[in-house]
């Protein structure tokens, strides 16, 4: 079954930042590690009971800005931080009912402005495989295919992205992989009676999230966003 972060949304339309808060931290307590942190995967996990119109943290930009030491892992300080700024924008938005937009296209902008150098573009693909702990498997393709909006963007849905991303283990004499830094991983095709194994190699996910980084700062450029402006983002 594909994870959706469905169940994971902030909103200030239906509770207090005190509320959220309260759950948020609840949540965290009860799914962080012994180093008192949280990964996207348990992210997925938290359960805060909030109202329908909400801000899903499977787009890009609210996940970026949320991970502001961008260690791939998330502590209940910047969990608490990123409340506050929504909280904070919902202040300054909410008489124009556009909440949600105007507040993903903040972080998008934000995520633009960090991603107009090289370098920039770097250190985005690092924090984005250090997201997933940079190991490749099921649970990290299906998870890279929601943030990414491959659905919603291209029409293309995890098993076709799946495809996209595998690699064709060689045989060798050992039987290993031959690409060390790969998971093999098990992908049930609905045009195929049995499971076929594919890998996808964590050099593959690296190469594709550059060039979705590229494809990005490449569009926002297309629509008119110049880096000499301040959007005050």
């Amino acid at each position: 079954t594909q994870s959706t972060w469905g169940d994971l949304s902030l909103c200030f339309m239906g509770g207090s930042a005190s509320q959220i808060k309260a759950e948020a931290v609840q949540e965290f307590e009860r799914l962080c590690s012994k180093d008192r942190y949280v990964s996207i995967y348990d992210l997925l996990q938290f359960n805060l009971t909030t109202d329908p119109h909400n801000i899903e943290l499977t787009h890009l930009g609210s996940l970026y800005a949320l991970n502001k030491s961008k260690s791939g892992k998330f502590s209940l300080e910047e969990i608490m931080g990123f409340i506050d700024l929504c909280a904070d924008r919902y202040r300054k938005f909410r008489h124009t009912h556009d909440y949600a937009p105007m507040l993903r296209a903040l972080f998008t902008i934000r995520l633009w402005e960090d991603v107009t150098t090289i370098q920039g573009r770097y250190a985005f693909v690092e924090w984005f495989l250090l997201l997933l702990d940079r190991k490749i498997d099921e649970r990290a393709v299906t998870t890279l295919h929601s943030i990414f909006a491959l659905e919603l963007g291209y029409g293309l849905n995890v098993d076709e992205f799946f495809e996209m991303l595998a690699d064709e283990p060689e045989a060798d004499p050992g039987g290993s992989m031959a690409a060390s830094a790969a998971e093999i991983i098990e992908c049930t095709r609905s045009d195929a009676s049995t499971p076929r194994k594919r890998a996808v190699s964590l050099a593959t996910v690296e190469k594709f999230a550059m060039s979705f980084i590229i494809g990005f700062a490449g569009m926002m450029s297309s629509i008119g966003f110049d880096e000499a402006v301040d959007y005050g983002a």
